[in-house]
């Protein structure tokens, strides 16, 4: 199953890209995604606690199942003026 990963802000600076493709076999939650990006770019795990997770597009609370082709995006905490 491939998932479409999108990173924003400090997490796009890290992985070089704000887009990528993960995949996984069998079924995978956002939890286990999660950890498979921490292994390809170990630096974004210092974002865990605070960063904001959309599958697509939507936020969410917690974990959940995903499907192939599922879109899920990492937003950092951003600061501005």
């Amino acid at each position: 199953m491939k998932i479409n990963v999108l990173l924003f802000a400090s997490l796009k600076d890290i992985a070089g890209k704000g887009q990528l493709e993960i995949e996984v076999e069998g079924k995978c939650s956002v939890e286990n995604l999660s950890k498979k990006l921490y292994e390809l770019y170990p630096k974004v795990e210092s974002f865990d606690s605070s960063v904001r997770i959309a599958v697509n597009q939507e936020f969410i609370e917690g974990d959940i199942e995903l499907k192939d082709g599922d879109e899920v995006a990492y937003l950092p905490p951003v600061s501005g003026g």
